[in-house]
């Protein structure tokens, strides 16, 4: 009976169907765009600067001086590589450095690499757009990002000079090559980093071998380096361990919260409809008044009249969320496959570490909590029409029939 009354006035029902089903459809959309966009921001920023696992001496952040190193730094990469859902592991060379063109200065992150090792921990070399990721090798080459290029005033084959300071604490530097030109998801690091060959940093920085000032892990997933952690810190004794959660609190924030804020997003959405679906229940209320009376004369219980009503609504609700759910579960997982080209805000959306093409997703169980949330507001959105014809008097209604 609930089913046949909807479709009494069948513009109406589809009115109210369509506006459920779009609004679901759009803020669906919306919530895959923006958890894929908030993965975009953690993972780029865990393939360049961070990745899963850091291990420094002790001391090293506090005083950023180089003999401040990781013993046998070689050696441990090469254990870690051993370990199960380890994709890479690789030591480091870390320094300040200023990078001077005949343009301009501008402070880096000066990274001493080993280049067979570097290139699995992070992803310059898939981000090569001019040049070559070190390659043939020339004397002393260095591998920068296109926003530094651009604000040096330098191209490939161009003349870089870096200074920074040495073992013993003195101002020295050299002239290097730019071998490649590479361009990853986040502005701020292709300004502010520049890579170069571990035995030509350490060469200029005057010790006798190559120290190692970081030794940096990368797992297959960040559960994987969770449940790894423990065997990291066993193998690396005495040194200072820190996940991506430690080093940047902030991604972990984005992870913690965005999935809350995607739920709050749809109750607001869920919110606005509760009005549209009000609006045509009392409607249909209205209409049918005589009709109620005539039910509750020949003997209907107001319970059952409140809960065809209740019935009716949730109903409606559900047909036009599960046509929202439905289309929108097919838009993303095509999207999650072509991607939504952004590329009209590629150099906003690069200060972010945030790629031009987005991949939706959403997780599965976010459609069964929103199909909870549908019927509750369903529900909540019948009490008010449903109390309205409850207020009846049978003989009124009989008495304008």
């Amino acid at each position: 009976m609930a089913w046949k009354n909807i479709w009494r006035n069948k513009v109406r029902s589809m009115i109210i169907i369509t506006a459920i089903t779009l609004g679901l459809f759009a803020g669906l959309l919306a919530s895959g765009i923006t958890i894929a966009m908030g993965e975009q921001i953690v993972d780029t920023t865990i393939r360049t600067r961070l990745s899963h696992i850091q291990i420094t001496h002790p001391e090293f952040r506090l005083e950023r001086d180089i003999t401040f190193n990781v013993p046998n730094a070689q050696d441990l990469a090469q254990e870690l590589r051993g370990l199960p859902r380890v994709e890479a592991a690789a030591p480091r060379i870390l320094t300040s450095a200023m990078a001077s063109s005949p343009r301009t200065v501008q402070g880096i992150e000066l990274v001493g690499v080993i280049p067979e090792f570097e290139r699995e921990l992070v992803i310059i070399d898939e981000s090569i757009i001019d040049g070559e990721y070190f390659g043939q090798q020339l004397r002393y080459p260095a591998v920068i990002g296109d926003a530094l290029a651009e604000r040096l005033d330098v191209r490939v084959g161009a003349r870089l000079v870096l200074t920074f300071q040495d073992a013993e604490g003195v101002i020295t530097g050299g002239a290097f090559r730019v071998r490649g030109l590479f361009r990853t998801p986040s502005t701020e690091f292709d300004r502010s980093t520049v890579y170069v060959l571990a035995d030509d940093l350490a060469e200029h920085l005057g010790t006798d071998e190559m120290l190692f000032q970081q030794v940096s892990v990368l797992f297959t997933s960040a559960d994987a380096a969770e449940a790894g952690l423990a065997q990291v810190e066993q193998m690396a004794g005495g040194m200072r361990i820190e996940t991506w959660r430690q080093l940047a609190p902030e991604l972990d924030y984005i992870s913690e919260t965005l999935t809350v804020f995607l739920y709050v997003f749809m109750i607001v959405i869920l919110a606005a409809l509760t009005f549209g679906i009000v609006n045509t229940m009392l409607m249909v209320v209205l209409e049918r008044r005589k009709e109620f009376g005539m039910l509750m004369a020949v003997g209907m219980k107001r319970s059952i009249l409140f809960g065809m009503i209740v019935l009716e609504t949730v109903v409606l609700s559900i047909t036009g969320a599960a046509a929202g759910m439905v289309l929108s579960f097919l838009v993303i997982e095509l999207l999650s496959i072509t991607g939504v080209d952004l590329s009209l805000f590629a150099q906003g959306l690069r200060e972010f570490g945030v790629e031009e093409i987005l991949y939706p997703q959403l997780p599965r169980s976010m459609y069964i909590v929103l199909a909870v949330m549908i019927i509750a507001v369903a529900i909540i959105a019948a009490i008010l029409p449903a109390h309205k014809a409850l207020k009846l008097k049978p003989a009124d209604a009989l008495r304008n029939i």
